[in-house]
Order: structure tokens, then sequence, then C-alpha cells
């Protein structure tokens, strides 16, 4: 029975650990392998003689793991994870090999492993061994609780195993050693089962109040886009580490956006959008002339979207696709879609980085010319049109905040936009700090001032929010846009992997040749800010094992209301304080009679204790009277004898007793008096 016990608290403590992140090496051999060195410890500490032998060289074993360069250096990268997590850094950026060599390489993998596990294990073991229930429920409770310092909701089935583990440690603790009944590991399982029926981990949301910050997160998923964001109540922001996509292919790619929706309407801190069904042929035809004009290689991807997939697509920029409706602001397609991607060159990049249309022509023919290329251009259809009005109103009261802040660090408008956009991130920059802690935005203030002036603290949502409206303050038709900066990392299928902690807010401006390109507006991020377009660039050769930085984790700006959010009825707050009453009741009798007997000073004082309850229940004592009087009032304690008379009275008669009552006087009995 005590194997089967430590069994199910390391398959749920290892498994919740190792299954709980997203490791290159094989999840499946890293646990396996640690489940192997948790039964040797098992078997070594009960089979061997010799104890404390061998106690002493597990820990010694454990030791020289720690002298392994390799093994230390992940130690390393795991504390600094959350070092940076709780320091409010959302980059992640290690610049040491040992965060490539964790992820590629199992065994070195599974060293770090052992190296937090193996003195858990023996913990467990021990504590088992001694019948120190508590301890060996929190001698394995670590391989539990880190994800979910991340907020990362283990997998059900090692969750189940750890508190199946932690219920028959606690049922126990309540039997004082005594040997575990399979009825209570039954009814623990069915009780179990019942509660995850009646409340999937699907329907879990994080409580408001909470003892730690950090443990707290918006819980929204992709496919909620919302037709409003409002600014405003964009606090703190935190993050669970969960999938949203994958993007399969022969996926040469590194470092790009992929666009969720974009607002184009403004006012009292919120943003909305316009819905309107702009004519978007010329743009898709002019994006394939100047791709065959300047000879751009093409990437096919497949975008899968991993939760809450809605008809709203999240959509690589520069995209060739016949399959897809675009309505100006988003895109509508099926899950998962796969993308025809331009991958910008030189030339593509000169072209989007030249300003005056009468150039950006000039230059495009030069391009065909030296490409070869001029019957694409002969076919080109011409500029497209977006000077609509809403793409660059701004409220006049936050106008005039936005005109102070210019003003004041020296920003000017030469006609240049991307000169102009560099003063802006520059001014930004310089006079706020990027942070995933801003707190919130008091009631009644405006947002853009609160950032600006009084605040200063902000991430992605507030810096792209404020550099849409600085551009649309001047004139330049901008967009404010929710979506994701693809990492590179990829998985072992070699699929890119995309997190809500890679959601991201930028920005839009309008070229007249290529419609809406991205701009990025966070000074955090790696790409660089002066840019105008969305750069992509080739993913390094695979033999090249310099360790590149890592991109920035952005925080999840999707924000649900209270009212989207799961709220858990009132009754069941009272259920839940109905049965921990009941289990008061029925258990409080129990204790006390164990703690009664156990604290008994000698044999004369239990003798008293069984006369007791034989009084509760009437029973005619008669046959053992001489005895109890004895014990009562004589000053001789009984023999071992006599106490054995008694407590065989005891038994025989409370037992008869039991069987003639019927089934509320059995719960009196057994629960309420706790006669048996």
């Amino acid at each position: 029975m005590k194997l089967l016990i430590y069994l199910l608290g390391i398959i749920g403590s290892v498994g919740s650990l190792v299954y709980s992140f997203n490791f290159s090496s094989n999840n499946h051999f890293i646990f396996i392998s640690c489940i192997i060195v948790g039964l040797l410890i098992y078997l070594g500490f009960n089979y061997i003689q010799g104890k404390k032998k061998f106690v002493i060289g597990s820990i010694i074993a454990d030791g020289i793991l720690l002298l392994i360069p390799s093994t230390m250096d992940c130690l390393t990268y795991i504390t600094s994870i959350i070092i940076y997590k709780y320091r409010e850094v959302s980059v992640y950026d290690f610049n040491f090999e040992s965060t490539y060599i964790f992820y590629d390489d199992p065994q070195i993998c599974i060293l770090a492993f052992l190296l937090i596990f193996i003195p858990l294990f023996l913990s467990a073991v021990i504590a088992i061994d001694k019948q120190k229930y508590t301890l060996a429920i929190l001698a394995l409770l670590p391989g539990v609780f880190i994800e979910l310092l991340f907020t990362i909701t283990p997998p059900w089935y090692f969750l189940a195993c750890y508190v199946l583990y932690v219920l028959i440690l606690l049922i126990g603790a309540l039997q004082k050693g005594a040997i575990l009944k399979i009825p209570m590991i039954i009814i623990s399982v069915v009780a179990m089962a019942i509660t995850y029926i009646s409340f999937p981990i699907s329907t879990y949301r994080p409580s408001k109040y909470s003892l730690f910050d950090n443990a707290r997160t918006p819980i929204s998923t992709p496919g909620n886009i919302k037709e409003e964001y409002n600014v405003n109540s964009q606090g703190d922001r935190h993050y669970r580490n969960s999938l949203d996509f994958t993007i399969a292919g022969e996926v040469t790619l590194n470092n790009f956006k992929i666009r969720g929706i974009a607002y184009d309407l403004y006012e009292d801190g919120k943003w909305g959008t316009s819905h309107s069904r702009v004519e978007t042929e010329w743009f898709k035809n002019n994006l394939e002339k100047i791709a065959n004009i300047t000879k751009t290689s093409r990437q096919v991807i497949e975008v899968n979207q991993i939760s809450g997939y809605s008809q709203r697509n999240y959509t690589p920029y520069f995209i060739i696709n016949d399959d897809m409706t675009y309505y100006g602001d988003h895109y509508e397609g099926k899950n998962p879609q796969t993308y025809e991607m331009i991958i910008p060159n030189d030339d593509f990049n000169a072209l989007l980085s030249t300003i005056d249309y009468k150039a950006k022509g000039e230059l495009l023919k030069e391009i065909a010319e030296r490409n070869g290329t001029q019957d694409y251009y002969d076919e080109y259809f011409g500029q497209g049109n977006e000077d609509d009005e809403k793409l660059t109103s701004v409220p006049e009261e936050t106008k005039s905040i936005i005109e102070n802040f210019l003003k004041q660090h020296n920003v000017i408008d030469n006609g240049n936009i991307f000169n102009y956009i560099t003063q802006c991130t520059n001014a930004l920059a310089a006079n706020t700090s990027y942070t995933l802690r801003p707190g919130n935005t008091p009631d009644n203030v405006d947002v853009v001032d609160y950032f600006l002036n009084t605040n200063k603290k902000g991430y992605c949502v507030h810096y792209a929010s404020t550099l849409a409206l600085m551009l649309r303050s001047r004139g330049y038709p901008a967009r404010f846009v929710v979506g994701y900066q693809v990492p590179g990392s990829k998985n072992n299928a070699g699929k890119l992997i995309v997190r809500d902690s890679n959601a991201h807010a930028w920005v839009e401006i309008y070229d007249e040749y290529l419609g809406w390109i991205p701009i990025e507006a966070t000074p955090t991020s790696s790409e660089n800010p002066n840019t105008p377009t969305d750069t992509i660039t080739p993913a390094p050769n695979q033999g090249d094992k310099t360790p590149q930085p890592v991109e920035p984790e952005k925080p999840n700006i999707q924000q649900i209301s209270q009212n989207d959010s799961f709220q858990i009825p009132v009754y069941i707050y009272y259920l839940a304080g109905g049965m921990i009453f009941i289990f008061i009741v029925l258990f409080q009798a129990r204790i006390r009679k164990k703690r009664m007997f156990k604290g008994a000073a000698n044999s004369n004082q239990k003798v008293c204790y069984y006369y007791y309850y034989l009084t509760k229940l009437k029973i005619n004592c008669d046959v053992i009277k001489t005895i109890i009087d004895k014990a009562r009032f004589s000053q001789h304690q009984i023999s071992i004898e006599e106490l054995e008379i008694v407590e065989q009275f005891y038994q025989d008669k409370t037992n008869a007793y039991f069987k003639q009552a019927n089934l509320f006087k059995k719960i009196y009995l057994r629960y309420l008096i706790a006669v048996l």
C-alpha cells in the first residue's frame, strides 16, 4: 500500500511539472526516467540494509549532479526565468548557451530534473515510512506548485494523482497510522470524479482576489477579439504561457507579426472599428505585382489557431490569398489557414521606406528595369486611397495633451512620416518606462495624459495606442492593432510555437502602394522601432549553434470584462460551507475520543473513559462494576488483564448495540458520539 501511495505522489508531482512546459526534449523520456529513479530510491530505502547510509549516498549523488557544468547551467536557466518573471521584466534575454542545451539535449534535461526531484523523492519516502503524512504531502508539493507560479494548469490526470495522494495521506493521518481502508480510498476517487465532472477545468477562472498578484491572469483566447478595446481598463499584465497557435510549413522566417484586428475609431480611451468594407482588389493585385517586380521569395505556411477560433483569422502581413475575405480591419477564412507569404528583400524594403509617392514610382520602375520585370510593372494597378477622416480623428482634449507632450520634447514634423515616428518613439522611450505592472488608470482620467504625464509606465498597448494618436494628430492615417509577435523557437515537430505571452500591440500606417503596414511602437521590442516594415529575416542555418537573442515575450493584451468571466454561483459557497460544517460535526467526536485515550495518563483513566461512553448508551455495567470502581476510587493501578476485560466488554456491548440500531442511530453512534 505504501508503494502505491508513493507512486501516486511521484507520478502526480513529476508529471505535473514535466508536461506543463513545452520542452523540445522528449517529455515522455524525461518523465519515465524520473519515475524510474524515484522507484529505485523507494526500493533502496526500504530493502537495502543501512537506511542512513542509503540516504547519505543519495544526497552525495545529488551533489555530484551539481558539479556537472551543464546541469548547473540548466538550473541557472530555470532560476533566471523565475527571477526575470518577478522583476517585472517581460524580456527573457539569456546570453548563454545553456538555453539551447536545456531544450535540445534530453540527457542534460533529465539531470536537471533529477537535481530537483532526488531530494523530494527522499523526503517523501522517509516521511511515508515514519508516518509523517503532512511532511509527505509537502515533500512532493513543489512539482505541482512551480507551474502554478506561472499560472499554468497542469494536466488534469497528473493533478488528480497528486490530489488522490494527498487525500490518502490525510485519511492516514486521521487514522493515526492505522491500515488504510480501501473503501475510503474508493470514496475519495469517486468524490474527485464527481467534482471534475461537475466543475471541469475548462470552466476555471482566476479570482480577482489572490495571495500572489503574479498568480492572476486575465483569461481570454485569440478568438475573443473585442469589437471595442478599452485602453483605460488595461492594468497589470499577467499570462499563463498557454499555447495559442502553431505555425507549420518549411518555416524559414523569423520574428514576424500576425494581425488579429485593426481599430480605426478612438474616443475616451476606447478603440473601436467602423467595419468599413473597403475595395481590396487593388491591394491584393498591387502586392502580387510588386512581389514579382522586386523578385521576392515566397513562403507557404499554415497557421493553426489552437484556442478560441472564430471566423476572424490572425494573419501575417504581405500575403497573397484568394480563399479569404478582407473586411478592411480583419480577415475571415478557415482554421487552420494556409498562407502564401511574401518574404521582403532589400528592394521590397527600400520601396516601403520611400516616402514620396512620385519617388516611390520611380524607384519601382528602376527596380523593374534592373530585375528584368518590366512586364509586371506595366500591369501595375496604381495607388489605393485611404483618406477617410476617421483615420486621422483625435478628440480635442487628447490632441491637446499630445501636442503639449510633443512640444515639450521638441518633436517636429517635417513631412517625413518615418522621421516623425522616430522622434515620437524616442520621446516615449526617454520619458516613460516599460513594465508589465503599470497599475490601473484612475477613473475619470484621460489614459493618454495619465500615461505620458503622471504614471509614465506602460506596455505595448499603451505605447501603440499613444503612437497611433500621435500620428493621427498630425494628419497621418493610423490604426491601433492587436495580434501576436511570432518568436523563432520551434517544437520537436518543427512548428513555430506562439503562446499567450507573445500577444502584442502595434500601429499600422497607410502606404499608397501596399496598403496598411506595421510599425513597432514599444521601446523594449527587439525590432527597430524606426523600421517602417515588419522586416522578416531568414532563420539562421540549423548548423549554426551561436545563441541568438531571445525575442521579448509580450504580455497578454486581451482583456475580458467581468461579465464575460466565469463567476462561481453563490450557492456553491453555501454548499462548500455546509460540507465543511458537516465534516467538522462528523469527525470532531472521533478526533476528540482518540485524543482522550491517547492522552490518558494510565489504565485507570482509560477505564473511566470506557465507562463514560457505556453510560451514554445506558448499558448495564454490573459485570465489570468492581473493576470500574477500582479505577475510579482506588489509589492502585488496575492490571493489564483487568484493562483487557473492560476493553473486550466495551467492544462486545457497543457492537451489539450498533447492530440493532437504525440508520440514523448508527450515524449518531459512529460519528456524533463516536462510541465505535
